[in-house]
Formats: structure tokens, C-alpha cells, sequence
């Protein structure tokens, strides 16, 4: 689900002789079990006290601060989970007795990971625009600023890279005004933002902008790592197993390799093939090529699984393992696509694959015949295309490089990995993806799947080895009783 903001509040005004200011019974949008409340504070020190907010309470619960930004010119945001009401109070803290401008923009955000929803902060002052934040996909970007002026009727902001909220300006203690803005959107990816200001007299003061991402809920898949890339010009290639696995990850081992024999590739024990292209073409360099791919996957045990596979040739080969966390069934394997590209191919399209269950994990590989690197991975569905590559983010329902090298040794080859997240059961499309060379090209794309769903009275357990369902009981005095398992939607329990 993706995340939806509103922005609900805002005011500007002036602080004086005072720690604490309350604003009662301020609008924080529609309850949601999930809602979060997000505040933007800017605070101006107009009195010289050298003071600084240092708190914000929402219905006197603490907020979180993130994204501070100055201190004598302060814009920062403060975040907290509010599930009930429709208003609250908002108190805003000083660590003195305070002479101060005073700005707040209130938000109300749903469908974010409501425990730690920020996913990347940034900020800066006029003299340093623009400012940037990554996206995450489905997340959102919110931004408050402030500009202080020594006379400017009808202050007002201009944003760009977001969508303004909000712009409105007040005039201070008589002396000089001061603008409050904020700003949105909902674009994945770096998000570069700058804001300006027009008023008709000087500015006392640079603007100032604190940017923050919002994340949403994290999937059902988590990356663990990839282990470092493994070249070999022998038939016997051991590949390393990612930093951080542990019992019951899904370990994927992919490899490219080219070899003048079209037998399979050995794979060491307790690993099973999704699937495997070879063709016997060791043409070097040329638009000829071909590359031959598997790729095998494996539960990770208690222990490390042996990780040394053996070519049928030697001529190259180049593999990664890449290991993903989930409740996933014990034999994750639903179904897989593979398929060898003509030769002289730069722009590949392969079928694509129907899936059995919604949040399946689509793992591709892409073995290039001449040791290109490719671009731009994608299906109809997830439509959206794999971008630079990363390695720690989670798989999202949109496709994610997480590796592409090449090698000259031997006849050349290549290998790019990608992940997406398949949200519902149904078909894929065609695979498809543009490689920087022209030659043949091996695509192998696996699909694994999550434990079936343990329904009323029944819940995934892990057994040492693997996720299993189990019914969930309880006594009445004199028997053990299945039970349903419900929960809260925050209107109802089902």
C-alpha cells in the first residue's frame, strides 16, 4: 500500500516569555490504525535568548525529532503515531523562556511503516540549494521552510520538486514577517528540492528547508546480501555466501559462464535448478557470442550449504549467491522463465512466467554473451524498470539491479542480477531489457513463493529447518480447543 499524506494544519505567530506553546484542538485529518502525525516546526530567535525547541508533544505523547536543521533559524520535524481522533493539541517545547518566531505545518500520513517511517532526511539553507532525499517506491517526501524578511508584505515561497502545501507569512512583534511553507509528493527516487522566496524587503536571514522521505511498511521479502562476485577460468567455480544469512534464508545462486560442451552444470548437494540455458558457443568477442546461464536455489541450514558447482567446460564463468529473508514455504519454487536470445541481440525480450500467489519474489538473471552490461529490467508486471545498482533494499513491487559485471577472460562473458516483488498471482509479461552489447544472451527468472496462509486457528512456526503451520489451541477445563486468530483493523476484529 502506498503512503497518502494531507496536510491538515498550519499557523505562524510569536512566542514570548514563555517555554511552552500550545495550539488545542488543531486538525490531524481522518483516524487510522497507521496514521502517523508529522509536524514541521520552524522557530526564528527573535530576542536574542539563544533558546531552541527541544520538544513536541501531541496529545501529550512525545514526538521523534528528525532532520533538525540550524539553531538560532531552526526548522526540523517531529513525528509520532496517533491511530485515534480528528484533533489534538500540539505543544511545542523550548529549553528556555523564549522570544520567537513560531511556524507549524501538520501532516497526517497513512499506509507508512508506522515504527521507523522515515527512510532519509535532508536539509540545508538558501545558500545551498538544492536539497535531496531518496524516495523509497511507494513512500513520500514532505518539506517545511522558512524565510525571515525586515518588510515584506505577502512573503511568499516557490517550490520546486514538490508540490506546495502550504504559504502563508506573518508579521512579527511589528518588526519584520516571516514566511511559512511546506511542501509534497509521492515520487519515488532522488528527489532534488529548492524553494524560493520573493518579498519586497530584505531578508534578515537565508531560507532555511528541512526535507524528510517517508517509508512504507516493510514487504514480505528482506535482502540479506550478496556474496562477493566469483570469476574462474577452470570448470570448478565456488561461489561465497552472502554476510548476515542465517536459518531458513533463501539462498539464489546464479551463473554465467561460457564453455565448448552443452551438459549441465553440476550443482553441489541440496541445491535445486530453476533453471539453466547452454549452448556449447565459445565465439569470443563477437556479435555471435552466446552465453550459457544457470541458476539453482537452496533453504539455508543450520550450516553454510557447500557453494562449489562445476562447469562442463572450462573456458569462464562468473556467479553470485544473493540471500532474501521471508516466511516462505519450505519448497519456495513456484515456476521459472529461461530462454537464449537470438545472436546479434541487444534489446532482449523473453516470456514471461505466471505466478501461483500474491507477494511472490521474482529473481532474474541475465547472462550476456559478449560481457555487456544491460539496462532498464522490466515486465508489464512490475512495470517499472530496474534503475542503478543496489545492494540493501528490500524487494519492492518495481525491478532492482543488485549486481552487473563482466569479464574478458576466457570468451567473454557477463552477468546481471535483478529482484522485483509480485504483488498479486497472475502473468508477468514478456522480460525484458537492453544489454550495452550485441551478441546471444541466457535469461533465467525463478519465481519463490511465501508459506501458504495459515487461516483462522493456524500460524506459521519455524521448526528449525523451515516455516510449518500449526493449529493454535487453547484449554477450557477440560480440552484443547482450536481456536481462530483475529485482529484489529481498527474497526472491527476479523
Amino acid at each position: 500500500m502506498a503512503v497518502a499524506r494531507t496536510a491538515t494544519y498550519s499557523t505562524i505567530g510569536y512566542v514570548t516569555g514563555s517555554t511552552t506553546i500550545s495550539l488545542g484542538s488543531q486538525s490531524i485529518g481522518t483516524a487510522a490504525a497507521d496514521r502517523i502525525v508529522l509536524v514541521g516546526v520552524v522557530s526564528v530567535d527573535t530576542g536574542g535568548t539563544g533558546f531552541s525547541v527541544t520538544g513536541v508533544t501531541i496529545n501529550g505523547s512525545g514526538a521523534t525529532s528528525v532532520g533538525s536543521i540550524g539553531t538560532t533559524q531552526q526548522t526540523a520535524w517531529w513525528w509520532a503515531l496517533v491511530p485515534s481522533g480528528t484533533t489534538a493539541t500540539i505543544d511545542v517545547v523550548y529549553s528556555g523562556t523564549a522570544n520567537h518566531a513560531l511556524g507549524v505545518s501538520v501532516y497526517s500520513v497513512t499506509g507508512a511503516h508506522t515504527t521507523t517511517p522515515i527512510a532519509g532526511t535532508g536539509g540545508n539553507v538558501a545558500t545551498s540549494f538544492p536539497v535531496s532525499v531518496t524516495v523509497p517506491v511507494d513512500g513520500a517526501a514532505l518539506a517545511i521552510g522558512t524565510k525571515p524578511f525586515s518588510a515584506a508584505s505577502g512573503a511568499t515561497a516557490a517550490w520546486t520538486g514538490l508540490t506546495e502545501d502550504v504559504d502563508t507569512f506573518a508579521n512579527i512583534n511589528g518588526v519584520y514577517d516571516i514566511n511559512l511553507t511546506s511542501a509534497s509528493n509521492l515520487t519515488p527516487g532522488a528527489n532534488s528540492v529548492s524553494v524560493t522566496w520573493t518579498g519586497t524587503g530584505g531578508a534578515v536571514l537565508d531560507g532555511q528547508l528541512a526535507m524528510l522521505a517517508v517509508a512504507p511498511p516493510a514487504g514480505p521479502w528482506t535482502l540479506v546480501g550478496l556474496g562477493t562476485n566469483t570469476t574462474v577460468t577452470a570448470t570448478g567455480i565456488t561461489l561465497v555466501e552472502p554476510a548476515g544469512v542465517a536459518p531458513g534464508d533463501l539462498l539464489v545462486a546464479c551463473i554465467a559462464f561460457r564453455a565448448a560442451s552443452a551438459t549441465s552444470v553440476t550443482l553441489p548437494a541440496g541445491w535445486t535448478r530453476v533453471g539453466e540455458q547452454k549452448t556449447g558457443n565459445t565465439t569470443a568477442a563477437a556479435s555471435t557470442s552466446i552465453a550459457n546461464g544457470v541458476m539453482a536455489y537452496i533453504v539455508r541450514g543450520g550450516s553454510a550449504p557447500s557453494y562449489a558447482f562445476t562447469l562442463p567446460a572450462a573456458n569462464v564463468g562468473m556467479g553470485r549467491v544473493i540471500a532474501y529473508r521471508g516466511q516462505h514455504a519450505s519448497s519456495p519454487f513456484d515456476l521459472s522463465s529461461a530462454a537464449t536470445t537470438a545472436t546479434a541481440t541487444t534489446a532482449v525480450s523473453v516470456t514471461g512466467l505466471t505466478t501461483s500467489a500474491a507477494d511472490e519474489l521474482l529473481v532474474a538473471m541475465v547472462g550476456a554473451g559478449r560481457g555487456g552490461t544491460w539496462t532498464n529490467f522490466r515486465a508489464t508486471t512490475p512495470a517499472t524498470g530496474s534503475g542503478t545498482t543496489d545492494t540493501t533494499t528490500a524487494p519492492v513491487v518495481a525491478w532492482t539491479e543488485r549486481t552487473d559485471n563482466t569479464t574478458t577472460s576466457g570468451a567473454d562473458v557477463g552477468l546481471a542480477m535483478f529482484d522485483a516483488l509480485k504483488s498479486a498471482a497472475g502473468a508477468t509479461g514478456n522480460f525484458l531489457t537492453t544489454g550495452s552489447l550485441s551478441a546471444g544472451h541466457a535469461v533465467i527468472v525463478g519465481a519463490f513463493k511465501l508459506a501458504v496462509a495459515a487461516g483462522a486457528g493456524r500460524m506459521k512456526v519455524w521448526s528449525g529447518s523451515a516455516w510449518v503451520i500449526k493449529p493454535v489451541k487453547y484449554w477450557t477445563g477440560s480440552a484443547w480447543v482450536e481456536k481462530p486468530i483475529k485482529a484489529w483493523t481498527g474497526s472491527a476484529w476479523v
